[in-house]
């Protein structure tokens, strides 16, 4: 990492990625990260800048952890990912984006767990997966793949069902071919 002095305070950091760890994979890339550090930790909006000069991610810090809104882009520009993290942990809604701007995947952290709804679309807008979690453990009915499944009710978070037939000693949603993922979420 080099890192130097900028204009109005800013610090520059020039980070090279090795191939296959920036994006969906691709070659080796040297990106150019531009923002305001107080003593050594980075503050404040930080922007990711390829190569070409294409903004590549917006990042919020407060005393050198993430806090605050990111946004991450594809390299055409659009938004590839959005969300926000309280103290480095993911909190709220976030949202990921393919290429063209459908919609990818849409649910809910509270202090770095999934809890509350989610829903995932293929490149077609077709639903994926929709359902909620609690606590990070999937729960009520949840769409599949096209199948209807049901586990251990929700307790009380954002509309879930809390009847829901119990379908595990634990509650835990196994993890299988199914099982949704947050792939395609840059996270910032």
């Amino acid at each position: 990492m080099f890192e130097q002095e900028g204009q109005n305070g800013w610090t520059e950091e020039t980070v090279q990625f090795p191939a296959g760890l920036w994006e969906d994979g691709g070659p080796p890339i040297s990106v150019v990260e531009r923002g305001t550090s107080i003593a050594g930790l980075r503050n404040g909006e930080w922007v990711t800048v390829d190569p070409e000069g294409r903004i590549r991610k917006r990042t919020s810090f407060r005393r050198g952890e993430r806090h605050g809104p990111y946004a991450t882009f594809h390299e055409n520009g659009g938004l590839r990912s959005r969300g926000r993290r309280d103290r480095g942990l993911p909190d709220g809604p976030i949202e990921s984006f393919y290429p063209d701007g459908q919609l990818r995947v849409r649910a809910f952290f509270s202090g770095g767990v999934f809890h509350g709804p989610w829903e995932s679309y293929d490149e077609a807008g077709r639903i994926l997966f929709r359902g909620s979690f609690f606590e990070g453990q999937k729960c009520g009915e949840w769409l599949e793949a096209g199948e209807i499944r049901r586990y251990q009710g929700c307790r009380g978070t954002h509309g879930a069902r809390s009847t829901a037939e119990h379908t595990g000693s634990t509650g835990r949603a196994p993890v299988t071919a199914s099982t949704p993922s947050m792939e395609g979420h840059q996270d910032g």
